[in-house]
């Protein structure tokens, strides 16, 4: 089973036109076994105004054991 999930978001400032945000969170699993799956994910944020850009990205693997 493929999980995909994804959280975008930019937000216009309304006094100025070239400053604007940039928010993008983006992931993806992917299930091996019912308890045992793989995870990536990407964070990506750009703020215009002071020209910072940070990209972010996780992987790993997701052990579920429930009690």
């Amino acid at each position: 089973m493929v999980c995909r999930k994804a959280h975008n978001y930019v937000q216009n400032s309304l006094t100025n036109g070239n400053d604007y945000i940039i928010k993008c969170n983006n992931g993806l699993s992917v299930k091996l076994r019912s308890w045992l799956s793989i995870t990536a994910a990407m964070v990506y944020n750009k703020l215009n105004r002071t020209d910072r850009e940070n990209l972010l990205m996780t992987y790993g693997l997701t052990v579920e054991k429930f009690f």
